[in-house]
């Protein structure tokens, strides 16, 4: 898989929005996984680009439309039930991240949604590590 993202062997990409409860509680379980080096990417102060947003979506093997978080104010606010192009909803998200469905784990050529701090342990992760069976 050719990405935009350069992951390195032991390291996790953690895409998640500091103003989000739910992040910053998952983003205080992926700190404690042992052995790997957690990057991470807030994007109520990172920018994303559109690249790494295609990415994303490549990786989590979804449509664009698929990254938005259709529940959030900032989406009902915005656009209701307006049916938007691909590349509207990746310039839609770049223009205004906490449109983004986060937090997202990257890890390898995996990504995820992060539901719950939980998901952490359903996919693998643990404060030990990455999972064996997942090397």
């Amino acid at each position: 898989m050719n990405t935009i993202f350069d992951i390195k062997e032991n390291e996790i990409v953690f895409i998640y929005n500091s103003d989000r409860f739910r992040d910053r509680e998952a983003r205080g379980y992926m700190k404690s996984v042992e052995d790997y080096k957690v990057r991470e990417i807030d994007i109520s102060k990172d920018q994303v680009t559109e690249t790494q947003l295609m990415d994303i979506s490549d990786r989590l093997e979804i449509s664009p439309a698929q990254l938005l978080d259709t529940h959030s104010d900032e989406y009902v606010n915005a656009y209701g039930d307006a049916d938007l192009e691909k590349e509207d909803i990746i310039k839609s998200i770049r223009q205004k991240p906490a449109l983004l469905n986060t937090p997202i784990a990257l890890y390898r050529h995996k990504a995820y949604f992060v539901q719950t701090p939980y998901d952490l342990v359903r996919k693998g992760l643990t404060d030990k590590g990455i999972d064996p069976e997942e090397r």
